[in-house]
């Protein structure tokens, strides 16, 4: 589309005159080429037969529509041999044969059903001052030819989508270097997506999920490419593998968990020192600081042993800088004790007055400082008096404590993969209690960190370790893909970009209602590329 002009294209047709008419302005145009071809034969011809005129709606002119009058013109073939004796000019970038609008004008309306479809689409147009119904834009969109892609891509990504989950599925191939989608297809089996890889022989890589339809449809169309499983797809074979044996030991993680919680809410609750509040929070507090002396007191011997602070930072798992920071403080860096302000610290010097005097009832402070324009709830004035003077009862109950909410599998599974058993309480007690879930644990963790860090030496001696070990079936399917995990540790491709194109889809397809058909929703994903 030419931007910023008056005309269509200034090389085909000249500007004779503008009118006004009422609801709308006229331009009138004529074409300037000496010469036409025959689009029979190609010859050229410089004989005019005739001329005619034609209208033709073009873009608006803020909002106000525009009509082109052209003065078109039939040449007379001069070739002798050619069946057509008389052809009508051809003016392609300003109107296409036949055609009541404009190209621009076409592509215009184009681009609206692209973004919102038939009916949004025609709402839009109308609002913009180009009338058409949403049947013109589904006719002027499945006139566009397939979009400039790769007509032979290289690395090929592909993964299904939904028509209806559950039921109907179909398959999307991307260009993983270009970043667009090439095609889809509207079902998900192996011979429909084989004839297509028959078809693009040029296919070298193809990502893929773990499904083995999709093996099996590029074992028969394109044998020789090289098949990478996805990562994001093995992580997630992994977590649901691992979920499945932790729901056959679900009583072993909860008998962990309660004996953990327990001690803590019996020393809260039997706590009469008010010198020393033992809450669930402080109990963490004092966990978080002995795993950091642990690890500040690993440092100090690597050091002491000769060790650079560089290495010591990679067998320790700090930073340098934190390191560097440790060493020069000469002494274990305790944390600051942060104090937040309150609102209760206005009343700060009345309260110590009758906590002085005997009145320990956080309910009947917090309702006395009421009278005297208190405006915070009395949980801020018991948590003020807590941090201030110690461990604090209101009248004949408990204070309220969060609790800890329970470990569910999911949380567990996620702990066993990422948490370092060393310095993490539960996985340290869980995995003492039962060993086969210590196994679990460290067979899973192992694999975790070989697809994180794209570990390909790791691979095969992790294989033969997994056979021995709890995990055994998740090995041996693993084992029948073997190629494809090794491609997806040696190389860079993943399905990231088509589930990211899939979700784009799925806004599409639910723009659309479900009253489109196939070839619609296609024409819709490919061109918005």
């Amino acid at each position: 589309m030419n931007r910023g002009t008056l005309i269509p294209n200034s090389a085909e047709v000249d500007l004779v005159c503008l009118r006004s008419k009422a609801g709308l302005i006229q331009v009138e145009l004529r074409a300037c080429q000496a010469i036409s071809f025959c689009p029979s034969c190609g010859s050229r011809s410089s004989r005019v037969h005739s001329r005619y005129w034609r209208a033709i709606a073009d873009l608006p002119w803020e909002g106000i529509p525009v009509q082109i009058l052209l003065r078109a013109r039939k040449f007379f073939c001069v070739d002798d041999r050619c069946t057509r004796r008389i052809f009508t000019e051809q003016l392609p970038g300003t109107v296409r044969p036949y055609a009541r609008r404009s190209c621009r004008s076409s592509e215009a309306l184009s681009w609206v059903t692209l973004a919102l479809g038939g009916r949004a689409g025609a709402r839009l147009a109308r609002k913009l001052g180009l009338l058409a119904s949403r049947t013109t834009l589904l006719h002027e969109l499945r006139r566009r030819a397939h979009p400039s892609a790769p007509s032979s891509p290289r690395v090929l990504g592909l993964d299904e989508w939904a028509w209806k989950k559950g039921h109907r599925y179909g398959t999307m191939l991307c260009d993983l270097e270009q970043g667009r989608v090439i095609d889809l297809l509207p079902t998900r089996d192996s011979e429909t997506v084989a004839a297509w890889l028959r078809e693009h022989p040029s296919v070298q890589v193809v990502s893929r999920d773990r499904a083995g339809a999709f093996a099996d449809a590029i074992r028969k169309g394109a044998p020789n490419a090289v098949q990478v499983a996805d990562r994001w797809h093995l992580l997630n074979n992994l977590v649901d593998t691992l979920l499945r044996c932790l729901e056959r030991h679900c009583g072993t993680v909860r008998e962990v968990r309660d004996r953990l919680e327990a001690p803590s809410r019996t020393r809260f609750f039997s706590s009469s020192d008010p010198e020393d509040p033992q809450t669930l929070a402080s109990e963490r507090t004092q966990q978080k600081r002995k795993s950091r002396l642990q690890l500040y007191q690993q440092m100090i011997e690597l050091i002491a042993c000769g060790k650079s602070q560089a290495e010591a930072a990679t067998s320790v798992g700090l930073s340098l800088r934190t390191v560097q920071r440790w060493t020069t403080t000469g002494a274990f860096p305790e944390r600051k004790h942060r104090v937040f302000p309150s609102q209760v610290d206005a009343f700060g010097p009345y309260l110590e007055k009758r906590f002085a005097e005997g009145c320990t009832n956080a309910s009947q402070l917090w309702r006395e400082i009421k009278q005297q324009d208190f405006l915070g709830n009395a949980s801020s004035v018991w948590n003020w008096l807590r941090r201030r003077f110690g461990c604090l009862r209101t009248a004949g109950t408990t204070p309220h404590v969060k609790r800890r909410p329970p470990l569910c599998l999911d949380h567990v599974a996620w702990l066993m993969l990422k948490a370092d058993p060393r310095r993490h309480r539960f996985l340290e007690a869980l995995y003492s209690t039962s060993s086969e879930l210590e196994a679990i644990g460290h067979t899973a963790r192992g694999f975790f960190e070989m697809i994180r860090k794209h570990d390909a030496v790791a691979w095969p001696r992790w294989l033969e370790d997994a056979m021995q070990s709890p995990l055994a079936s998740f090995a041996r399917r693993l084992e029948r893909d073997r190629s494809a995990v090794d491609a997806a540790l040696r190389l860079p491709w993943s399905n990231g970009m088509v589930e990211g194109q899939i979700h784009r889809l799925k806004l599409i397809k639910r723009q659309m209602y479900g009253r489109a058909s196939f070839d619609l929703l296609r024409l819709r994903v490919l061109h918005s590329t």
